[in-house]
């Protein structure tokens, strides 16, 4: 009675209290303590795919401390840093970038990344299989090379 009393209060208290990560309880079947993971702020539909492998992959969650990123190092960067990009008509020169989190996934940074750069990102499909993720920008004739080797790391398909 007990556990299912904190239980209780654990979801009342995360549902009045927006933002909050997660709750503690002590039930030994769910180990001690159990945090649960926080809510993913990503729209339903982004850089979402039907190959489970992909979307575990996205959806891992890490630590990450960054600090003074440009655009074209950004994506250089772990954990993100496993999967093709493409880019086009991104703007060369870009305003610097920081991120800072205990428990964020890969896709809740790239949104990170698309909303602050104002890019569209999706999976590109090559013989119905994941190829890669179009970066999209709206400089056109930016001078960007978006077939720089730095920027080309392991192909979708292969996690």
């Amino acid at each position: 009675m007990r556990v299912l009393r904190q239980t209780f209060f654990c979801l009342l208290g995360s549902a009045v209290l927006a933002g909050v990560a997660g709750c503690e309880t002590t039930d030994s079947r769910l180990g001690s303590p159990y945090v649960q993971p926080a809510a993913s702020s990503v729209s339903s539909g982004f850089l979402r795919s039907n190959y489970p492998s992909l979307e575990a992959w996205m959806d891992q969650r890490f630590s990450v401390s960054w600090k003074n990123m440009t655009l074209d190092v950004v994506f250089e960067q772990e954990p993100i840093n496993g999967v093709k990009y493409r880019f086009e008509d991104v703007a060369q020169e870009s305003p610097l970038f920081y991120l800072s989190s205990s428990n964020i996934s890969r896709r809740e940074i790239l949104k990170k990344i698309a909303d602050f750069y104002d890019l569209n990102m999706k999976v590109e499909f090559l013989n119905g299989k994941p190829a890669y993720v179009l970066v999209k920008g709206d400089a056109v004739g930016s001078g960007f090379d978006p077939n720089d080797a730095r920027l080309e790391s392991i192909p979708v398909q292969e996690l």
